[in-house]
């Protein structure tokens, strides 16, 4: 693979599939299957299932009755393995949910649904074969509350945000294939159930609570912060350590925008506890003024849970794009681990394009566990024949193409 280039450059995984989807207006269909061949030396091939087939469906309409929104979902799928276990999920997951907004400014949502799964198992360690049927409902109240305030043409709004969420506290008993990894940041802290797939749900009585602040500046400049933790009324013990989730009380978790019309574009994610111990740090700072283009980023993970990996990640990488005039472009990358002191990759390139022809050179660099000594170079050229058979293109630049090539 590292010899002939075979997959992205940082993939540590061959995955062969074949997926056919469907969308519409008020619902989504796909029926996939799928075999992933690992490069990772902590993981056994035997060990991976092959996913015959995978089918998903979700449909939504109005509800006539009540009001609001209604959604229905179906998925399945098996999962085959070496070793002859065989682990297959067929569920329906119903979910109502309805928004009101009150003279005084409060926004009063609601939600609830039901998820229904029947598991068969076969030769799954710690599981009897057979099958089993579970039902998991979940309830929710959110409260919003936006204030906003005009400083001559700035506008400031800040949103204070609860949502009450509850679900039975009861363990599932069927085994978890798809929810083992979790992602705690902004964007799931008001989500109903943070695991990403459907063999395992948050339990219990717990409330998300955060706030919001953003200010818009019509000559481009805006901002924004967001601040918030989950506190449950009991520790189920659901949630490890490193995923910022575990204990009754999650770690604090926030983000911090800045960005200036399409020039400049900075955010940053922090996962914090009580006495201020970052376990997750990650900002990206993008700009683009005119023919060149930047873009770093920095990401330190206390514990990789995302990854599964128990040590931590450190690093930081810089990549640079200058474009000379309409036909020369200049490009680098550069990543650093910063926990041992040494380069991961790097790559840097050349391009020459006009109507007719496109020509890439490029070289790139993969140090080897982040040995210096230990390094793949790589020289690579490519040439795209641009102009030829492109009828959309100037039927000028198309008969010079041809003529060029003949």
């Amino acid at each position: 693979r590292d010899d002939y280039g075979i997959g992205e450059e940082d993939e540590d995984r061959l995955t062969s599939f074949v997926t056919l989807r469907r969308t519409r207006k008020d619902s989504f269909a796909s029926v996939s299957a799928s075999y992933i061949q690992s490069l990772r030396t902590n993981e056994i091939d035997q060990e991976i299932p092959l996913v015959f087939p995978e089918i998903y469906g979700r449909k939504t309409w109005r509800d006539p009755w009540f009001g609001g929104k209604l959604a229905l979902t179906a998925q399945s799928v098996t999962l085959l393995r070496e070793d002859d276990s065989r682990f297959a999920r067929a569920g329906l997951v119903a979910e109502w949910s309805n928004d009101w907004y009150l003279r005084n400014g409060l926004i009063v949502s609601a939600y609830a649904g039901a998820a229904a799964s029947t598991y068969l198992t076969e030769n799954i360690t710690g599981f009897n074969d057979g099958t089993v049927t579970e039902t998991i409902p979940t309830a929710a109240v959110d409260l919003r509350y936006p204030l906003s305030r005009q400083n001559g043409a700035v506008t400031h709004v800040i949103e204070p945000r609860v949502q009450l969420v509850w679900s039975p506290k009861d363990a599932r008993v069927n085994p978890n294939e798809d929810s083992v990894q979790l992602n705690f940041e902004e964007t799931n802290l008001f989500s109903y159930n943070r695991f990403p797939g459907f063999d395992d749900s948050e339990r219990g009585l717990r409330a998300n609570v955060g706030v919001s602040y953003t200010r818009y500046n019509p000559e481009g400049w805006s901002y924004g912060l967001t601040l918030g933790r989950v506190y449950r009324l009991e520790d189920l013990n659901q949630f490890g350590a490193g995923t910022g989730l575990d204990g009754r009380h999650s770690d604090y978790v926030s983000a911090i925008t800045l960005s200036y019309r399409d020039q400049f574009d900075f955010s940053n994610r922090t996962l914090f506890d009580s006495d201020f111990s970052v376990s997750k740090n990650e900002a990206t700072l993008a700009m683009d003024f005119d023919r060149l283009s930047t873009t770093a980023s920095y990401i330190y993970l206390e514990q990789d849970v995302v990854a599964g990996a128990s040590d931590r990640s450190h690093e930081a990488s810089l990549a640079l794009s200058y474009r000379r005039n309409d036909y020369w472009t200049y490009a680098g990358e550069w990543r650093q681990n910063l926990e041992t002191g040494h380069a991961t990759s790097g790559e840097f390139g050349v391009r020459y394009e006009n109507e007719c022809v496109a020509v890439n050179l490029s070289l790139s660099l993969d140090y080897d566990n982040d040995d210096a000594v230990s390094t793949t170079r790589e020289v690579g050229l490519t040439v795209e024949l641009a102009g030829l058979g492109n009828k959309k293109r100037n039927t000028k630049y198309a008969r010079r193409c041809a003529a060029l090539s003949g």
